[in-house]
């Protein structure tokens, strides 16, 4: 007997047999290979490259049936089953290469078949299981490509197969988000673990993102939302990543007004959930991967603050209003002590021309706020009353005469608004330069440089 033939015949008799014996129902036997290699050393079996090829050609049917959720492999109460067939997988160097070559979308459109099948709720943990072993073992797909087919199928308002298939598609899409990004293996496998971890989560995400419900039976997208809010507190932490998209899909979800209203209702309860709970980033990443288009998008856009933020925006107004407060006691502060200074110049008998000069070359605004209270303060001096009525007209019309200009210059800027902009960048070049709104154009008030040609008309008249 010749070693290939010996080999085929162990392998036949000690992992095909027990694999064939457990899809009968049978149990795991004790001395199986693949947790104990003494019955392989007493009877001098190597495990080689020709026992590994030998090996992989004798798995091929069953590896088929294993990746497509075959129910005469994959039967309910496959424990024994999977722990079999992930050693002999472990074991198996030549596993990563077929599988490249594989169907994945045929593969959980299989496992889709099965899990309606067979009702069991370790269904959705074994075809993470397969999925692991493609990660383990160096399958290489056109991840890219294959995640743009799965979003042809799935990104669209409407059930693509059924609630189950739709799920695994969606696990899938994920899986093909994670291996194409430019991350070290490390990396994908951290992000595969927290994918693999909160998938009873992230299967309500993916649903309001692609806009049909998928892994559960529910109809009305507020059932779907009560048991986020409800299922599980483990969901609490990432709730406001639900909420963001919901936010952001409601619009598109299809309803008439009286569901759109229920729905509605509903986000503004669980704004008052997320409120009460300190967000999670720990699924950004990941989600940010899964839709690169619009998940940091929605965030930005959605996502309530947080008790920090809240707290640190609260103090950010409350620094400025005192800020404010303290401008404001300056301002008046100063005013007061020139009002002061204009008395003792009046009642030092100062000719009030001269107080006239300098009271109206202060900004209009102050000018006019320290004639009031000289005013009340100088109500019984005879030659401040014999002066004030002069004095109050040319406030005025200093008031009057710089409302005209700023009028004017405003009417300069809108005509500039509405018409071509072939000047705009020599204007700006003169020394002009946009306000802080990026809206309105100040000119520059150094004469020696250009004008714009509509402020030398309107200069012009």
């Amino acid at each position: 007997m010749n070693q290939t033939y010996s080999l085929e015949k162990y392998i036949e008799s000690r992992v095909i047999g027990r694999l064939e014996h457990m899809m009968d129902g049978g149990g795991m036997y004790d001395d199986t290979p693949w947790y104990s290699c003494t019955w392989e050393q007493e009877n001098n079996i190597k495990r080689d490259p020709e026992y590994g090829c030998i090996l992989h050609k004798k798995m091929l049917p069953y590896y088929g049936m294993y990746l497509n959720g075959d129910t005469r492999l994959c039967k309910k109460n496959m424990e024994n089953i999977r722990l079999f067939m992930k050693n002999v997988i472990e074991e198996d160097k030549e596993f990563g290469a077929w599988a490249s070559q594989q169907n994945l979308i045929a593969m959980a459109e299989g496992w889709g078949d099965n899990m309606q099948r067979i009702e069991e709720p370790k269904r959705m943990s074994q075809y993470f299981q397969v999925l692991e072993h493609l990660f383990n073992t160096g399958c290489q797909q056109d991840w890219k490509k294959l995640s743009e087919e799965l979003e042809e199928d799935l990104f669209k308002a409407e059930v693509y197969s059924d609630y189950r298939t739709d799920e695994l598609l969606c696990v899938l899409h994920a899986f093909t988000m994670i291996m194409q990004q430019d991350w070290t293996q490390d990396e994908k496998w951290e992000q595969f673990g927290l994918l693999t971890k909160h998938w009873k989560f992230l299967k309500y995400y993916y649903s309001i993102m692609i806009r049909h419900i998928v892994g559960v039976k529910y109809t009305r997208w507020t059932d779907v939302t009560d048991t986020v809010m409800k299922s599980s507190s483990s969901f609490f932490p990432h709730l406001h990543i639900y909420y963001c998209g919901l936010t952001e899909r409601i619009g598109s979800l299809g309803l008439d007004f009286k569901h759109f209203k229920k729905l509605d209702d509903m986000r503004m309860r669980m704004l008052a959930v997320v409120n009460s709970h300190e967000p999670s980033e720990a699924l950004y990443t990941l989600c940010d991967a899964l839709f690169p288009a619009d998940f940091q998008r929605m965030l930005n856009e959605h996502r309530p603050k947080t008790y920090g933020e809240l707290e640190d925006e609260n103090k950010r107004k409350d620094k400025i209003l005192e800020e404010l407060r303290q401008e404001n006691q300056e301002t008046r502060d100063k005013i007061e002590r020139l009002t002061k200074k204009y008395r003792a110049a009046i009642e030092a008998s100062i000719p009030i021309e001269d107080i006239e000069k300098e009271l109206l070359s202060l900004p209009i605004n102050t000018a006019w706020d320290i004639f009031c209270s000289l005013n009340e303060l100088l109500a019984d001096h005879d030659v401040w009353r014999s002066y004030d009525r002069e004095i109050r007209k040319k406030l005025k019309s200093k008031f009057n005469e710089d409302e005209a200009k700023k009028e004017k210059l405003y009417d300069v800027m809108e005509k500039m608004a509405n018409k071509p902009t072939k000047y705009i960048d020599k204007f700006l070049n003169s020394g002009a330069y946009y306000d802080n709104d990026g809206a309105t154009i100040i000119p520059s008030m150094d004469k020696n440089k250009v004008e714009h040609p509509y402020l030398v008309a309107e200069a012009n008249g």
